[in-house]
């Protein structure tokens, strides 16, 4: 290796250790400087994205979350969670006559089940015999489920009453809505 140097010119000896500092400062600045600049650049729009963000805006984005917890809790809980337990019975059958007259369907009969006790949530049974136009009866299952919080139709038999154009169908159906027992 000394005889090497000894054949070489100062010049050349310049030219190959500005080579090896060239590849080395190289080497570093892409293992380690690009990798950090990445970061920073990556942190410092996190930063600035952090501090555009203002009070209000946090504030409506919380009232619209909020919001939907709520419409959410309305919608698997319905309004049944504030009635007393002696007026369910008749509130629900209220809720079911008010969506029939809104949705221009007949409610022809409503029979209420027994209750079934040990479960961890209160279930509210009916037997219910109804009668309209097959959009109107779509309206007023949607109109029940929307007023009523989460109900389940366990049983739909539908025949036709009157054959037209939109014919008239009678549907026999067995409906439970369900609310969580207070603690």
């Amino acid at each position: 290796m000394a005889d090497l140097l000894d054949k070489l010119e100062l010049r050349q000896i310049y030219l190959i250790l500005g080579s090896v500092t060239f590849l080395v400062l190289t080497a570093m600045v892409m293992f380690t400087g690009k990798p950090l600049y990445e970061r920073y650049d990556q942190v410092s729009w996190e930063l600035d994205s952090l501090r555009q963000l203002n009070f209000s805006n946090a504030q409506t984005a919380l009232q619209e979350l909020e919001g939907q917890v709520d419409e959410l809790q309305k919608h698997l809980m319905g309004d049944l969670q504030m009635i007393p337990t002696r007026q369910l019975e008749s509130h629900i059958i209220a809720a079911l006559q008010d969506s029939a007259w809104q949705s221009e369907i007949d409610l022809l009969s409503i029979e209420p089940l027994p209750k079934v006790d040990g479960l961890p949530y209160e279930e509210i049974s009916f037997r219910l015999e109804v009668e309209g136009r097959y959009f109107n009866l779509d309206d007023w299952i949607n109109s029940v489920s929307n007023q009523l919080g989460y109900v389940v139709f366990k049983e739909y038999v539908l025949k036709i009453s009157k054959d037209d154009v939109d014919p008239i169908l009678h549907a026999r159906l067995m409906l439970s809505a369900y609310r969580m027992e207070a603690e």
